[in-house]
């Protein structure tokens, strides 16, 4: 039996356990597609009986949502790339998915929005990546990259055959500048200490990057530690409940006259108490994981700052 691990996780597993949370063991109607279509095919055929497929109707294959214009024996007819999706090409045997509470490109959405959320100041989570500079004797300012947080280290490799890299002492990193002269308008100033035309080796915090197709690996697309992988399923999930309580409060969704008193307003989003506190003492324990890895004592030393 193969076991699951952070390290191999997909957006589509992520996605899976944010509706686990969602759902709580609920199923949702599904079907199959025939066979496979491309982004303009708005004829479907099916594998099953429609059962809740008809005029009016949602469906979800992948990270599109379509809307039902008809339905009759195993044909249904379809507006593609609705509800904020694109069109995309889908395979023979693809689960069609019935008026799904959250779809799966909703989740997506909140995955990424999570993910954003996560490398704020706010939670101080972040990717550790790095880029590699070759300095030249005529140049100060080289561009670093785009959604840097913070240089944890800046080392150079010595001229010579003895692969010594010592670190660089000064230098300082200056936010708003003119992305004419540095693209990611984020540039390091580099004022001695280094051998001209030296390898420089800047290692930095950044940003989460978002998710595109469900067979993403995440920790390797977006950069999130494996160990925080779960997150993203728990903020996706609490993201996605808000706006079912906005769809609740809507009076003309009052279907069952005891709802009011067995569902009172709020009830809906209270019930995410638990994933919120999960969440929040799951983000402190990375938080808390990455400064021990990256304490601040062994940080960089800013130009005049240090010995």
């Amino acid at each position: 039996m193969s076991v699951l691990t952070p390290s191999t996780y997909t957006t589509r597993q992520v996605v899976d356990d944010t509706r686990t949370h969602l759902l709580s063991g609920a199923r949702e109607a599904q079907n199959k597609l025939v066979t496979g279509i491309d982004a303009s095919v708005t004829s479907l055929m099916v594998t099953y009986p429609l059962g809740q497929i008809k005029a009016g109707s949602r469906i979800s294959i992948g990270l599109e949502d379509m809307y039902v214009w008809a339905a009759s024996a195993t044909t249904v007819t379809v507006e593609r790339g609705q509800f904020g999706t694109g069109a995309e090409a889908h395979n023979a045997n693809d689960i069609i998915t019935v008026n799904p509470k959250v779809s799966d490109a909703e989740i997506v959405r909140e995955i990424n929005n999570e993910l954003a959320d996560l490398s704020s100041p706010n939670n101080a989570l972040f990717r550790v990546a790095t880029t590699d500079i070759v300095t030249s004797p005529t140049v100060v300012g080289y561009n670093l990259p785009t959604g840097l947080i913070d240089v944890l280290d800046i080392r150079w490799r010595a001229i010579g055959p003895e692969k010594v890299w010592p670190t660089a002492d000064h230098w300082e990193v200056v936010q708003s500048q003119s992305t004419t002269e540095f693209a990611s308008g984020i540039s390091l100033m580099l004022h001695d200490g280094v051998d001209p035309g030296a390898s420089l080796r800047v290692v930095y915090k950044a940003v989460f990057t978002p998710t595109v197709v469900l067979t993403d690996v995440v920790p390797t697309v977006t950069g999130i530690p494996t160990t925080a992988v779960d997150i993203l399923a728990l903020g996706a999930a609490i993201r996605c409940i808000a706006g079912r309580e906005v769809r609740r409060n809507f009076t003309d969704n009052q279907g069952d006259t005891r709802r009011a008193e067995e569902v009172p307003p709020g009830a809906i989003l209270g019930s995410t108490r638990n994933l919120v506190a999960i969440r929040s003492q799951r983000i402190a324990a990375e938080a808390t994981r990455l400064a021990d890895l990256y304490p601040s004592q062994n940080r960089h030393r800013r130009f005049g700052v240090g010995a």
